[in-house]
C-alpha cells in the first residue's frame, strides 16, 4: 500500500492547504510590494519527508523558528485588533478627549510588539529551561513547544483579543450611527470616520470567523474527539484569513487602490502621452541636452524643423 492510499482521506485537505498557502503568499506579497514599492523579494521553502518519527524534546521544538513565528503572528494581530477597537470606541464615545490625545501610532505598534516579545520570552523560558526534557510530537506545534499551560494562555489571549476588538468596533459603529441621527455632523467628517470603523470591523470580523472559532475548536479537540479530516479543514481557515488581507488591508484602503492604479497605469499613460504629442506636433523635434546642476540652467531646447520644398 502506497502512502497515497494510506492517507487518501486527507489528501484533499493537503491539496487545499497547499493551494491556500500559495494564494495567501501571493496576496500578502502583493500587498507588501504595493505598500513599500519593492521589486525584489524571495521565499525559502523547506520540505520534510520521513517515514520514521524520532523522539523530539520540548526544547528542540521551542528553538525552531517556525514556532516563534506562529506565536508572534497570532498574538500580535490579536493585540492590535484589540487596540484598534479601543481607539475607534474612544474616538466615537469621547471625541473631544480623543482629539487631545497625541496620535503616536508608531509608539502603539512598538509597545504592542514589546508585550508580545515579553510573552515570547516567557514561552521560551518554559520550553527551553523549565520543561526542556518533556517528550513532544515530531511535528512541532505550540503545545509541544511551550507546554499545555502556556498554550491555554495563548488560545485565550488570541481569542479574547480578536473578540473584544470586534465587540468594541461594533459598539463604535452603533454609537456613530446613533450620533449621526441626533447631531448634525459634516458629511466629509462622518464618511471619513465611518470608513475607518468599517475597515477595522472587516479586520476584526474576519479574525473572529477565521481565527477565534478555529482556535476554540482546536483547543476543545484535546478533550472532545473530532474527525481529523475536519480538523485539517479548520487549519485551512487560518490561511484563508490571510488570503482576505488582499481585500481587508488592501483594496478596502483608498490609498492602496490609488497606488495600484498608479503603478499599473504609469507606463501606459506615459507612452500614450508621447504618442499624442507626436501626433499633434509632427513638425517639432525634441532635442535633449545635458542638464546643468544649477536649477536655472535646466532647460530642454525645442527646435522647429522646416520642410524643404523644390521650386518649380
Amino acid at each position: 500500500m502506497t502512502p497515497f492510499d494510506m492517507y487518501a482521506s486527507v489528501l484533499p485537505v493537503g491539496y487545499a492547504y497547499g493551494a491556500l498557502g500559495i494564494l495567501a503568499m501571493i496576496c500578502n506579497l502583493f500587498i507588501i510590494l504595493v505598500y513599500i514599492s519593492v521589486i525584489r523579494s524571495f521565499k525559502i521553502w523547506a520540505l520534510r519527508n520521513s517515514t520514521e518519527y524520532p523522539v523530539t524534546h520540548r526544547y528542540e521544538c521551542a528553538l525552531e523558528f517556525n514556532t516563534t513565528l506562529m506565536l508572534v503572528g497570532s498574538q500580535w494581530p490579536a493585540l492590535l485588533t484589540f487596540v484598534l477597537g479601543i481607539e475607534r470606541f474612544v474616538a466615537v464615545k469621547f471625541p473631544i478627549k480623543y482629539l487631545e490625545i497625541p496620535k503616536r501610532y508608531w509608539f502603539i505598534s512598538l509597545t504592542s510588539l514589546a508585550v508580545v516579545m515579553f510573552s515570547l520570552m516567557v514561552a521560551l523560558i518554559i520550553g527551553i529551561i523549565l520543561q526542556r526534557d518533556s517528550v513532544g510530537e515530531y511535528l512541532c506545534t505550540l503545545s509541544s513547544s511551550y507546554g499545555m499551560e502556556y498554550t491555554t494562555f495563548h488560545y485565550l489571549y488570541t481569542a479574547f483579543g480578536h473578540l473584544f476588538g470586534f465587540l468594541l468596533n461594533v459598539t463604535a459603529f452603533l454609537l456613530a450611527m446613533h450620533a449621526s441621527n441626533k447631531v448634525r455632523i459634516r458629511k466629509e467628517t462622518f464618511e471619513k470616520e465611518m470608513a475607518k470603523i468599517k475597515l477595522i470591523f472587516m479586520i476584526s470580523f474576519c479574525s473572529v470567523v477565521f481565527v477565534v472559532v478555529p482556535n476554540v475548536i482546536l483547543y476543545l479537540a484535546r478533550w472532545i474527539t473530532f474527525n481529523y479530516v475536519l480538523l485539517g479543514w479548520i487549519y485551512c481557515a487560518f490561511i484563508l484569513r490571510s488570503c482576505f488581507n488582499i481585500v481587508v488591508i488592501g483594496f478596502a484602503n483608498k490609498e492602496f487602490k490609488n497606488r495600484v492604479i498608479e503603478l499599473s497605469q504609469k507606463k501606459f499613460w506615459t507612452k500614450l502621452l508621447q504618442i499624442e504629442n507626436m501626433q499633434h506636433h509632427p513638425m517639432i523635434v525634441f532635442t535633449r541636452r545635458k542638464l546643468s546642476t544649477h536649477p536655472a540652467a535646466q532647460t530642454v531646447s525645442v527646435a522647429p524643423v522646416r520642410r524643404r520644398t523644390n521650386s518649380l
